[in-house]
């Protein structure tokens, strides 16, 4: 019997619920390019700490809002920032929510945060656009027949809708005024 090994060099690591839909191929091309320390994903900077329900946060403490953040059904990091977390890890202060934490614990690092309007994953769909990358809230069947869709006509959706907008993240004023959602058709 022989033993194989093999040593496998990664350079994101991804994140998504059990109901996110995840184009594989074209957010790897997407990511292709990008260099280390990166945070890509859907952010947010205007949420105010949950005091009650499923996602409480009663330690929440640094400030009225939470940290700018990457929604939780779905972002990717670089892989020398999953070591960095690794090794500090003993170090780093647990809050209820993942993305939170992840928010909290990337904000004092230097890190490219890249805010993608085609990662819908917010806490519901924005609809269906075949520039979509990772889309969340999504049942068994919706998977299954976008998975279809995109192999029988290589686009995502059979019929392209929206149910509410996007928003372009201004990195340059308060994230408390970071959002504002635009009816512009170039958002996705």
């Amino acid at each position: 019997m022989c033993k194989l090994t093999a040593r496998v060099q990664l350079r994101y690591r991804s994140s998504g619920d059990d109901d996110t839909f995840a184009r594989l191929g074209p957010l790897m091309d997407e990511l292709a390019w990008r260099r280390a320390a990166a945070s890509t994903g859907l952010f947010d900077g205007r949420a105010r700490p949950q005091r009650s329900g499923k996602w409480a946060e009663p330690a929440w403490d640094l400030c009225d809002t939470y940290l700018p953040y990457a929604l939780g059904g779905g972002y990717v990091i670089s892989s020398d920032l999953v070591a960095h977390l690794a090794a500090s890890a003993p170090l780093l202060r647990r809050f209820g929510s993942e993305d939170v934490s992840m928010g909290a614990w990337l904000a004092p690092l230097d890190v490219t945060r890249r805010h993608e309007p085609r990662f819908d994953t917010e806490y519901m769909s924005r609809g269906c656009d075949n520039r979509y990358l990772v889309m969340h809230k999504q049942s068994a069947a919706q998977m299954a027949e976008k998975q279809r869709t995109l192999e029988s006509r290589g686009v995502l959706c059979e019929r392209e809708h929206r149910t509410r907008s996007s928003y372009i993240y201004n990195w340059t004023v308060p994230a408390s005024h970071c959002c504002k959602r635009t009816d512009d058709r170039t958002v996705p």
